[in-house]
């Protein structure tokens, strides 16, 4: 599965950042990227096979948190540190545009 991420939105606003900073902004981006591909997925998952499932453990059986969903809410909140992380890098100056233009393209 793919974002549906305007690289070249990105791209002009790595070029509006000191030299020193591009490089974190676009690791954080790329992780942003994989990590709403990974949430996509295991939204799936959790949505095919719902968020309560069957564990057995030899002749025993109990309901459990599907693994799916805790690794959804996992991702969720690293995802949000790193959003953070990288607006903390952007400007400030252009702040609340560059943030508007960045959810954009990563929604």
């Amino acid at each position: 599965m793919t974002t549906s991420i305007n690289m070249k939105k990105f791209e002009d606003l790595l070029k509006d950042l000191p030299e020193d900073k591009q490089a974190l902004a676009a690791n954080l981006f790329e992780e942003l990227k994989f990590m709403k591909e990974t949430m996509a997925e295991l939204k799936q998952l959790v949505q095919e096979q719902g968020t309560i499932q069957t564990f057995t453990q030899g002749q025993t059986s109990y309901p459990r948190e599907n693994p799916a969903l805790a690794a959804y809410n996992k991702t969720l909140g690293k995802y949000n540190q790193t959003y953070k992380q990288l607006m903390e890098v952007l400007p400030k100056d252009d702040e609340k545009e560059q943030k508007d233009e960045l959810l954009d393209f990563i929604g």
